[in-house]
């Protein structure tokens, strides 16, 4: 596995909750979902939470269709902040953005593959 060295920064922007939220999983990939709850809409904190939490499970597993897996992590997410917005009976917004890196899993296949051929003419 490859180490990953990350931070996260983020500010208020003047109000008195930062309706900010981010997650990082470094696992079988690298995941990392920023969301920014909407001001002026109320809790925009529990939406950007909310989006993200939902969101993050569907990213972790498998490497094919990932596409696939962005949309359907982002729809669970959509459906998690409309099911808190009508519990808390709130106006709550936020958007969500995501980035999935699997490019080094892709690199050890590849490595794999050449040592395997490598071997075979060998013989």
């Amino acid at each position: 596995m490859i180490k990953c060295t990350y931070s996260r920064v983020s500010e208020n922007g003047g109000r008195y909750v930062n309706e900010d939220f981010c997650d990082v999983q470094h696992k079988a990939r690298l995941v990392v979902l920023l969301a920014d709850g909407l001001g002026g809409h109320g809790d925009g904190e529990v939406a950007s939470r909310t989006a993200v939490e939902a969101a993050m499970p569907a990213l972790q597993d498998g490497l094919l269709m990932m596409a696939r897996r962005m949309k359907d992590a982002f729809t669970k997410a959509n459906a998690a902040v409309l099911e808190k917005r009508q519990a808390m009976e709130s106006k709550m917004m936020t958007t969500l953005a995501g980035i999935v890196v699997v490019l080094f899993i892709i690199i050890s296949m590849i490595s794999q593959f050449f040592s395997a051929v490598k071997t075979m003419f060998m013989l």
